[in-house]
């Protein structure tokens, strides 16, 4: 798990909701009564948010990393000025960058690379 929200005074990760507040996803109801009918709905998203966190933490190495994939993916210039294009695509078989580009107009070196 992540530093960020095993450190966070209002982390639900380890610890639990503050107050008695249920931690299954229906503490808002306390909030705002008007929520009461859809509780299950509350649960089953709450469950299923805590599912995709705890892939995340396995497979990405947390919340934290995997919220920095603009960093890596989508359009970045490096020191040297050049500009690389990656994009997460795993079942592709085909991929397309369409765009106004020519070697001759082209003052920077663009890189792409399907991941």
């Amino acid at each position: 798990m992540d530093s960020t929200n095993e450190h966070s005074r209002n982390s639900l990760m380890n610890h639990g909701a503050a107050n008695g507040i249920p931690n299954d996803g229906t503490g808002v109801v306390a909030l705002d009564p008007w929520l009461a009918p859809f509780k299950e709905s509350l649960k089953q998203r709450y469950n299923k948010a805590q599912q995709w966190i705890k892939t995340i933490d396995e497979t990405e190495g947390g919340l934290e990393k995997f919220s920095r994939g603009t960093e890596k993916f989508g359009f970045n210039v490096d020191k040297q000025n050049n500009i690389t294009y990656r994009e997460w695509a795993p079942n592709a078989t085909q991929a397309f960058l369409i765009g106004d580009f020519s070697i001759s107009h082209c003052s920077r070196l663009i890189w792409w690379q399907l991941y």
